[in-house]
């Protein structure tokens, strides 16, 4: 593992990064502008400009504008631009939008008209007017939402314009139009407007007034649609109808026109819809659009079923599969991130002081949205007042909350996994989010993410240049540019948000997986560990679909390459340096990628972001130069070690000990049971925790006089239960062993015990317990109680019914009290024993063990349990004690030691 300080200095390996930023830069400035078309759009008319065009084409239609309120915005054609560039490849497109910008709207302003209310309120859903304009200013689309007629003027000039007679004879239609002359009928009047167009007769527009609608013939709608187009783009292109549909029982008709001759080899068509009155109703482009054929009728229900309904289900869509996997991969990511999250913080294993700082940065960034796209959403949603300050501030919450968690949850799991393999992959993050900024190792990791991001957009452009890759255009595009308070503050906080969660997610998560995997196999360090993160990264972020902008291909695979190289070249970087490097490189490429187009556009109002945009790299570096020429602190040499770490350590040490105290206390009781002649011993102590304060001891000591050897007894229960109670459990022991051969009596040697363990234990701590001695020959036992449990006596005899007798002498607890007190309490008993007749000794964990009702199982039940055993052998009676409490026991109660010593005299 490298240290602190070499990371903080750049190596040969930087100077390579250089090189291939510079190279990048490069590619990227000759690249770019051949294969992204939005370097050519234009923004030469202006929002303005764009608005005062619609509004002149509406009024010299006999549309009044002036009760409408407009809203403009700018972007690409989707269906066109997908077919320009399937038809004629990225670099020639763009190419022919900057030398003929206006041949076909690539590129256009659409500006929505909604009707305004007394209260400022705005009518939705549908706007009356949409008006297409291209990049030149003309026509291309007129969509009338509400049908609208022109304004009721005494002269009615939209009508008088379409009504004028033309110097020439309009073109007849072709003899391959089709139409239905069912639909075009006469008047009530006889007359057909038609024909009289057709003739070159025109109706006075004051009859027209004063007579109302006429119905449309074929002749007069292709020729009122052909009037139309005038002044528009399609003026020049040659239009001919080839289609008439009647509207309106005749008194309208859509009339379709093509071009005869491909435009960039597209086939331009447009509908143009008409009333009888002359008036324009719609113009819609159909570029690359067939015409429509009729629709067949649906076949008749069979007469014998005539309830029977008819219904299909079908799914066409024309969402690539590409993005179906992607959709999919990126739930099932989200699901195995919420689940590790949840299990690692159930163990206690997160950062979550980590978590909460990444997820406050990406919260303050998603919350500068709302006021960066206050205009936008002004203009978007029929908001006014405080319904649109309320309507922000709850979406601002919102997207804070959702963004924080994701990045909270991002963060946790990804700095958990790379902690346990690779964690000086995280120094200088650790570092940045204490806020130290200004030192060698955040600055050689910005340094490095700074030259890195350059170095991948270069790569994107590259990848731009050989793969069969199609910009995307879905939406507004530019709007989010055009309307935003600050593009540039707009694309790097969106980029900051979106890039550190995903990077965290992706990058430093599935980074730490890969570099832990395999360890038995692949080394740690080496060129196949490097190969399986740089390929499994990519292979995430093709299967995900990353990579800056939205773009398709045919095929669609491409797109996985793309995004796939785009990934491998982010582990590489992750491989080669840290997080913060990757996450650097990630964040700045992804803004400056997606705002450099601005930089070619023509008068593109947003271009000096973009340069802020892209300026931000080389501040970037400048800042990571900085930390580079500062010495780094002690503090900066220190690695950062999170409360968790710390925390685990700790239990780990403590779960060692426990495993010593464990082993220790087991070696302190007897391994078997001494025999003796006579005696049948069985013995049991069952901890309540890893260690117990529960003592229980057997051991023979010699007899007065040099008589045969007796048998020590001794069942004990320390106050308290873990490790504290065991280390006086082995004092008791060791005092007791020591005392026992002395010959002193049962009494005299609690007193001595009661002396050194009031002088060496802690107040409040005491042992209860039973110590005495069994003679086998002389058939006694004698013994005293320390404030323990009473003695149990089970008698049996050949021809009398078994009977346990409890016995209490008097006794306080060893360590209660000190001096005189204790022996002055003490009472020695001793107990004459028959053959069969077994003595039984036992702590409270048996006594106090209570059921689900709390109701204790009590010394009462415990005798009326040995009275009703059958005859057996000594280790028979302690497993049938055993299981019976344990069936009584409530698995939810809090349980105690249990020790149970069953001596029977068998002769």
């Amino acid at each position: 593992m490298p240290s602190l300080l070499d990371a903080a200095r750049l190596s040969r390996a930087d100077a390579v990064l250089a090189a291939l930023a510079v190279a990048g830069l490069v590619a990227l400035v000759a690249l770019l502008p051949r294969v992204q078309p939005d370097t050519a759009a234009s923004f030469a008319l202006t929002e303005a400009g764009a608005v005062a065009r619609a509004d002149a084409y509406l009024a010299e239609a006999g549309y009044d504008a002036s009760s409408y309120r407009s809203v403009a915005t700018y972007s690409g054609s989707g269906a066109l631009m997908d077919s320009l560039q399937r038809t004629l490849g990225r670099p020639a497109v763009t190419a022919a939008l900057r030398a003929e910008p206006g041949a076909l709207p690539a590129f256009r302003w659409r500006i929505q008209y909604d009707r305004v209310r007394d209260r400022g309120e705005v009518a939705f859903p549908q706007p009356p007017f949409t008006v297409d304009l291209g990049t030149d200013g003309r026509l291309w689309r007129l969509e009338n939402g509400q049908h609208a007629r022109p304004a009721s003027t005494p002269d009615r000039s939209g009508v008088a314009r379409r009504l004028q007679p033309s110097d020439a004879a309009p073109a007849p239609l072709p003899e391959t139009i089709r139409y239905d002359p069912l639909s075009f009928a006469v008047d009530s009047a006889g007359v057909d407007l038609g024909a009289g167009w057709a003739g070159g007769l025109v109706a006075d527009r004051a009859v027209l007034a004063q007579e109302g609608p006429r119905t449309l013939g074929p002749s007069a709608a292709a020729a009122l649609a052909q009037r139309a187009l005038v002044g528009t783009a399609y003026e020049g292109l040659g239009m001919v109808p080839v289609r008439v549909v009647p509207k309106e029982g005749g008194r309208a008709a859509e009339v379709r026109l093509e071009a005869p001759e491909r435009v960039w080899q597209q086939q331009v068509a447009v509908g143009v819809e008409v009333s009888a009155m002359g008036e324009v109703l719609g113009i819609e482009p159909q570029i690359n659009e067939p015409a429509e054929e009729p629709e067949a009728a649906p076949p008749p229900l069979p007469p014998n079923e005539p309830g029977r309904a008819r219904a299909s289900l079908s799914w066409d869509s024309d969402l690539p599969w590409t993005s179906v996997v992607a959709f999919g991969a990126w739930v099932l990511l989200g699901l195995v991130y919420v689940v590790a999250f949840v299990r690692r913080l159930a163990i206690r294993a997160l950062d979550l002081r980590a978590a909460l700082v990444d997820a406050a940065a990406v919260a303050l960034a998603v919350s500068v949205f709302p006021v960066l796209m206050f205009e936008l959403t002004k203009r978007s949603y029929p908001f006014t007042g405080v319904q649109l300050f309320l309507a922000l501030a709850f979406g601002t919450l919102l997207w804070m909350a959702g963004a924080g968690v994701m990045a909270m949850v991002a963060s946790g799991v990804s700095d958990s996994l790379m902690r346990a393999r690779r964690r000086e992959k995280l120094d200088a993050l650790a570092l940045l989010r204490q806020g130290r900024v200004l030192n060698g190792l955040v600055g050689a990791s910005l340094v490095r993410g700074a030259l890195a991001s350059v170095a991948l957009m270069g790569l994107l452009a590259v990848l731009w240049t050989v793969l069969p890759l199609k910009a995307a255009y879905e939406g507004d595009g530019w709007a989010a540019f055009q309307y935003a308070l600050s593009p540039a503050l707009f694309m790097v906080t969106q980029a900051f948000w979106l890039q550190v969660v995903i990077g965290l997610a992706l990058f430093a998560g599935g980074g730490a997986v890969l570099m832990g995997a395999f360890r038995s196999r692949i080394p740690e360090e080496g060129p196949l560990r490097a190969a399986l993160v740089v390929g499994g990264l990519g292979i995430g972020a093709a299967v995900l679909g990353l990579g800056p902008g939205w773009i398709t291909s045919e095929p669609e695979g491409a797109v996985w390459a793309y995004a796939g190289v785009y990934g491998a070249a982010l582990g590489l970087v992750l491989w080669r340096y840290d997080v913060l490097a990757t996450l650097a490189a990630y964040v700045l490429a992804e803004a400056a990628w997606n705002m450099a187009p601005a930089l070619w556009a023509e008068a593109a109002p947003f271009a000096p972001d973009a340069a802020a945009v892209l300026a931000l790299i080389p501040l970037v570096g400048a800042v990571g130069a900085v930390g580079l020429r500062r010495a780094p602190a002690a503090s900066d040499l220190r690695r950062y070690v999170p409360a968790y770490i710390t925390e685990l350590a700790e239990r780990e040490r403590l779960q060692r000990e426990v495993e010593i105290a464990r082993e220790v206390q087991r070696s302190f009781l007897p391994a078997t049971m001494p025999d003796v002649p006579g005696l049948d011993l069985a013995a049991v102590c069952l901890p309540a925790e890893e260690v117990g304060g529960d003592y229980y001891d057997a051991f023979p000591v010699a007899g007065p006089d040099g008589g045969p050897p007796r048998l020590a007894v001794v069942v004990g229960d320390v106050s308290g239960k873990g490790i504290q109670a065991a280390f006086y459990m082995t004092l008791v022991k060791g005092v007791l062993r020591t005392l026992a051969p002395s010959g002193l009596g049962p009494a005299a040697v609690l007193a001595r015990l009661n002396e050194v363990f009031a002088e060496n234990a802690r107040p409040g701590a005491f042992v209860s317990l039973i110590y005495g001695v069994i003679d086998p020959e002389a058939r006694t036992f004698t013994y005293a109680r320390a404030g323990h449990n009473p003695l149990l006596v089970r008698r049996h005899g050949p021809t009398a019914p078994v009977d346990v007798e409890a016995r209490r002498p008097g006794g306080l607890g060893v360590g209660l009290t000190a001096g005189g007190a204790f022996a002055q309490t003490l009472r020695e008993d001793t107990v004459h024993l028959r053959p069969g007749d077994a003595l039984v000794l036992y702590t409270d964990g048996l006594s106090e063990a209570m059921d689900e009702e709390r109701r204790l199982y009590t010394d009462a039940r415990l005798a009326r349990l040995f009275a009703a055993a059958e005859d057996g052998a000594a280790a028979a009676l302690v497993g049938h004690a055993i299981a019976d409490v344990r069936a009584f026991a409530s698995a939810d109660a809090n349980p105690d030691d249990m020790t149970l010593l069953v001596a029977r005299l068998t002769a």
